[in-house]
């Protein structure tokens, strides 16, 4: 599938909140495993979002 079709796809089914909750979920996972994962968000017009792993905020 081509990455176009897939963006315009899931912006048509609205399922930003899913992606977010799978973003989460990875963190998570990177951080159970060792890692220090840090997720940063753009939206356009809007402040930067930082997601980071329970209890490194």
């Amino acid at each position: 599938m081509e990455k176009k079709s897939w963006v315009a796809k899931k912006k048509k089914n609205q399922i930003t909140s899913h992606l977010m909750d799978d973003a989460v979920i990875l963190i998570e996972k990177l951080n159970a495993v060792g890692w220090r994962p840090m997720l940063f968000l753009e939206y356009p017009n809007k402040e930067v979002k930082m997601l980071l792993p329970e209890g490194l905020e």
